[in-house]
This record gives structure tokens, C-alpha cells and sequence, in this order.
């Protein structure tokens, strides 16, 4: 499942009586810089919307007036775009800084915005500049001997001065140059510091590393991290991974595009690595092994000649192949770089909802879109849905057919094929598809533009909605934390054997059921819990809970069994939002369950404990 850990920071504010917090955007150029930003708020509620802003210079100080007007009335579906001239005009922002950029806070009194931050460069070249990094890692750090430039931005989310302290490690995990080096002395609240790459190598490695590192920052709770690249004038937003198992954008050196995979063993843990590779079509091309034992915190770098050769083909593919990760772990992130025309660009995300925003006609010469769709279930899905224009009208028929998609295919829809689909001519502006809800997981989306043989992954807004997304919590651990005795197997001493209080939130729309599983990384993914046909208008369990229908579990037996380890172990909690009710006589791993289900699942969430023996 794409991770939700990279989006963008969704913030509470509550300095407006009535609005409802929405989205920070950071890096935005102000008007005299050579930069410009684009930001694309598109209201996807049932009501129309007031848009409020307050603009942030990059040390933390109000530009103009806080809470500034910046539209009364986006009707559903409309999207207001406005550039840094027009933000700095609506807030009242005089004596612009010299130097640095702005980030801007956005509130309305609807909970369902979707936000995108743009920019575009002298080059005439878009990126997306909508994702940050909210746990502190940047996966793909290039050093000093490369062509690239690099920036991290660094910004506060605390109410007090922090210290920045950065570790740079290299693919086999060992650290390179000092860990915990500090960075930055101090970052005042709501301030955000720039470092280079020639700055981390001085503060860090005291010396150049060769290809990409990885740079974990702390604290990373009270920071937001945007990694910055630069290559032929060209900036591109490296600061997104993603979590799922499927990479669906790897190009054949003969599209003119190469990338570097770069696949992050995120647990504690060594873990086996099988990859599986399709092509456009669905064929599978191969399978086999990639990695024997990747041991925790390690990266596996992976590019076409590699990948063929890991995989034992003896010539590429045509096109755009895609690559299923299966591992004995859920615990990996991965980075997928593209480097076309000498510009580096990132293809990690994926759009998370059912929806592709930016998409220009088929007469726009400044930029071709292409909004990629992958099938990932052995089963033919048809694709319908609708396009609207920005002022949120729909463009030709709504919930339209966009044709089939094979077993395991992808289909590319450009913008002349929505014409031809739709039947109509070429739109004015920018139009957002939304195509028809497909089970979680049966698809994914990629968002794209092309310009001069440059890529840019537009896949990516920020989401916001007040109810936030779907999680899983519990009154008898925190996240992370140990897991108190009482929860332990009727083995362990002291142990009751009594299953957890578990809640999640919101509820789903459509859903009919949820299944919970408890698993056991540490152990093999060891089945401790199975329970099924939770009923769709319950989101909490008690201590002991008897509710849903019990399923095996591993010991054997049915119904819950709590940690008896010999040593420290991880134990994950999976709820499942399902589409329908079932039940099952197996005992299945997360990764078999998700495998096995896919076209039930709506949403998913986790919650981590850990239980040492006593």
C-alpha cells in the first residue's frame, strides 16, 4: 500500500474561528525569483468553499496578513490556481525577502480539498513540489562529485528551537563519515534551514561518497524534510518513497529514459527479496531472487542491466515494464529515479485515491500528460470514469468507458485518447480525472507529464480531509511501544491471553466488514489472530472481544493467541476494511491475506507492539 507517511504534512491550525485546517505548502518562490509556483486547490466536497491563506517567509514570519481571504466561493469540483504574484497580492505581502522561498498555510470551512503545489523553472519544465518527508529520511542523497545539486529544507513543526542531527550511511548500512553530526545548531519555530550537499559532506562525511546515500535527520517528529534536486536548471522534488509492492514505472533504455531503483530493508530484521516482472502488456517476463538476505537498514540499488541480470534475462523489454516486490517482510520502501535527458526525476509515488489532477489537452505544446493505469490482479477490470475542467464542469460523458485492462497490464491514456473516449475536442485549461472506485490495490495511477523528454510525477497532491486517514490505535499501547503482560499467551507468567482493545477511524464508505490480523515479522510472520466479519458500523473492540467469527491461527488453533517469544519480538495488528463479509479456514500472513483479497479490501491500517519475554 503506498505509503501515507510521504504526502504532505496535514496540519491543525486554529487561527481562524471557523476553518478547518487543510494543507501546508512548502518551497514556494516568491514573485523575483526565477522559479515560478503554481498552486492548484481543487474542492472536491459537496458545497462550495471559502479559501483562506497565510503566507510564511522562510523564517517563520507572516508575509501580509494572517487568515487572508483568498477565495469566497470555489464551487464542488472548480479549482482555483493562483502563482506567487496573485498570493502575494490576496495576503497583502510587501518588502519581499531577498532571498529564500515561502510556505503557505491553507485553510476552508469544507474538510475535502485537494491541494498541489507547482513549480515551474526558467526551462519551462514542471515539478511537484506537493510531497515532503515527515519521518526524517531521504532515501537518495547524491554526493559533491555529482553533476546534481542537492538541498535539503529543513522546517520546524515545533513551538520551541530544535538542533538538527543528520546520519549518512551507505548501501551495505555502514555509517559514513560521523553519526549524529549535528547540522543545524538551532531552527527557530515555523523557520526553515537549507543545507547543501557540499554543506553535509564538510558537517558529516568529511570526505565524498560515491552514487546515492541515505541521511536519516532527527528529531524526526518536529521536522518536515524536502530533498531538492537540481540538474540541467531543471528542480525536481526528491522527498517521496513509497511502500508498496508494486513499481510500475521502469522504462527500457530504448524510451530514452534510465532509472535507479533503490529498494531501503526498512525493519530490524534481514529479509528475502523475489521480484516478478510484467510488461505493458501483462506478460511476466521473469522471476527469481534479489536479494538472499538484506539486512536491516541496508539499501539494494537496482538499475536495468542489474535488474536483467538478477532476473537472468538476456535482453530488455520494450517499453514500460512493471516490478512485483514479495518478501517474507512488509517492511521495505523503495525510491524509483528516472534520469532522462540528463534530469533526474522521481517516480516513486503513486496517486493514493482514484484520482489524476493537471492533466492538459491534446493541443497543449507545452506539456503531454499521460495518466498510467496498472493492473495488478490476474483478472480483466474495465475502466470508466470522469474528467472535469477546472471551473468543475464534466468534460463529455460522465463515468465514461476507457476500454479493458488485461491481467496485469497497463494502459496509458494520453490526452488525445480521453479525447477520443469522451468525444469531444480538445478542453481549455487543465482537467482532473476521476475514474470509477476499483477495489484497494487492484490498481495503481501514475499522474504524468512530459516536456523536452523530461518526466514529472504529478501523481502525488495533498489529500485533505478533516477526518484524516484511516488508522488504528489502542487504549492498552501506544504505537511502537511494549505490549503489557496481560496480552501475553497463558504461557508466558502473568500472561490472561486476552486480546487487546483496538479502534479505528473513520469509517470507510461501502464498507461491509472488517478483518483483523496479528502477525509476528520476527518469527516469520507467525499467524497469532485471525478474525473475520467484524460488522461494518463497529470501529473499536474490547479487551477480550467476542466479536466477529475466530480464525485459525498458527499454534494451531482459532481465535487469539498472545506473544510467548524467547527473545524480543515485533508484533503487527492489520485491520482490514472489506467490501463484503467472509470468512476463511486458513491461517494467512498479512501479505497472503492482501494477496488472496485484494479485490475486498477498501482501506487498510496497522498498529506495531513489541513484547519481550519476562
Amino acid at each position: 500500500m503506498p505509503t501515507k507517511l510521504f504526502a504532505f504534512l496535514i496540519t491543525l491550525l486554529t487561527t481562524h474561528c471557523c476553518f478547518a485546517a487543510d494543507a501546508i505548502l512548502h518551497n514556494i518562490p516568491y514573485s523575483n525569483r526565477a522559479d515560478t509556483p503554481y498552486v492548484r486547490i481543487t474542492n472536491t466536497s459537496n458545497e462550495a468553499a471559502s479559501i483562506r491563506g497565510t503566507y510564511y517567509t522562510q523564517e517563520g514570519n507572516i508575509l501580509g496578513v494572517e487568515n487572508s481571504l483568498l477565495t469566497a466561493n470555489l464551487a464542488p469540483n472548480q479549482t482555483f490556481i493562483v502563482n506567487s504574484f496573485d498570493i502575494e497580492q490576496l495576503v497583502g505581502a510587501k518588502n519581499l525577502p531577498e532571498r529564500g522561498r515561502g510556505r503557505l498555510a491553507i485553510t476552508s470551512d469544507q474538510d475535502n480539498l485537494v491541494v498541489m503545489s507547482l513549480i515551474r523553472t526558467s526551462e519551462q519544465i514542471l515539478t511537484n513540489t506537493s510531497e515532503v518527508s515527515t519521518d526524517g529520511l531521504l532515501l537518495s542523497v547524491p554526493s559533491s562529485a555529482s553533476s546534481d545539486e542537492f538541498y535539503i529544507r529543513v522546517t520546524n513543526v515545533n513551538d520551541t528551537p530544535i538542533r538538527v542531527t543528520g546520519t549518512l550511511t551507505s548501501d551495505d548500512a555502514s555509517v559514513i563519515g560521523n553519526p549524529n553530526s549535528v547540522l543545524i545548531e538551532s531552527v527557530a519555530p515555523g523557520a526553515t534551514s537549507v543545507i547543501s550537499k557540499f554543506a553535509l559532506e564538510d558537517q558529516i562525511a568529511d570526505s565524498q561518497w560515491s552514487g546515492f546515500a541515505k541521511l536519516t535527520l532527527a528529531p524526526k517528529d518536529d521536522i518536515v524534510v524536502m530533498g531538492m534536486n537540481r540538474s540541467s536548471n531543471v528542480l525536481v522534488n526528491t522527498s517521496a518513497t513509497n511502500d508498496s509492492n508494486w513499481i510500475d514505472y521502469l522504462p527500457s533504455g530504448m524510451t530514452g529514459e534510465v532509472f535507479t531503483l533503490r529498494i531501503l530493508n526498512s525493519g530490524n530484521d534481514a529479509i528475502r527479496l523475489y521480484g516478478r516482472l510484467y510488461s505493458e502488456n501483462g506478460t511476466e517476463l521473469a522471476s527469481a531472487e534479489l536479494s538472499q538476505s538484506l539486512g536491516a537498514d541496508q539499501v539494494l540499488t537496482l538499475t536495468e542491466d542489474s535488474l536483467k541480470e538478477a532476473l537472468g534475462l538476456d535482453q530488455g523489454w520494450v517499453g514500460i515494464a512493471k516490478l512485483k516486490l514479495e518478501s517474507n517482510s512488509s517492511l521495505f520502501k523503495w525510491h524509483n529515479l528516472i534520469r532522462a535527458g540528463g534530469t533526474l526525476t522521481n517516480l516513486s509515488s503513486q496517486s493514493e485515491s482514484f484520482a489524476v489532477h493537471n492533466i492538459p489537452a491534446s493541443n497543449n505544446y507545452a506539456d503531454t500528460s499521460f495518466v498510467n493505469v496498472s493492473n495488478h490482479t490476474g483478472e480483466t477490470i474495465a475502466l470508466s470514469g470522469t474528467l472535469y475542467h477546472q471551473e468543475g464542469e464534466i468534460i463529455g460523458q460522465a463515468s465514461a468507458s476507457f476500454g479493458t485492462l488485461a491481467p496485469f497490464a497497463t494502459h496509458s491514456l494520453s490526452a488525445t485518447d480521453l479525447e477520443h473516449y469522451l468525444n469531444v475536442g480538445a478542453w481549455t485549461g487543465r482537467a482532473r480525472l476521476v475514474l470509477d472506485e476499483l477495489p484497494l490495490k487492484s490498481v495503481s495511477i501514475h499522474g504524468i507529464v512530459k516536456k523536452d523528454g523530461v518526466v514529472t510525477n504529478l501523481s502525488q497532491p495533498v489529500q485533505s480531509q478533516l477526518a484524516g486517514p484511516f488508522a488504528l490505535t489502542s487504549s492498552s499501547f501506544d504505537e511502537g511501544a511494549d505490549i503489557p503482560l496481560k496480552f501475553a499467551c497463558q504461557y508466558e507468567p502473568g500472561g490472561q491471553n486476552i486480546s487487546p482493545q483496538l479502534s479505528w477511524s473513520p469509517l470507510p464508505e461501502d464498507v461491509q466488514s472488517f478483518a483483523i490480523i496479528m502477525d509476528d515479522p520476527t518469527a516469520d510472520n507467525w499467524i497469532h489472530w485471525n478474525l473475520w466479519n467484524i460488522p461494518a458500523d463497529v470501529k473499536s473492540l474490547d479487551e477480550d472481544t467476542t466479536v466477529g467469527t475466530r480464525g485459525r491461527n498458527d499454534l494451531p488453533g482459532t481465535g487469539y493467541f498472545g506473544p510467548c517469544p524467547a527473545s524480543r519480538h515485533k508484533y503487527v495488528f492489520t485491520v482490514y476494511a472489506l467490501n463484503e463479509q467472509f470468512s476463511s479456514s486458513s491461517a494467512l500472513t498479512r501479505e497472503e491475506f492482501e494477496r488472496r483479497h485484494e479485490h475486498r479490501i477498501i482501506t487498510s491500517a496497522t498498529l506495531t507492539g513489541r513484547y519481550s519475554p519476562r
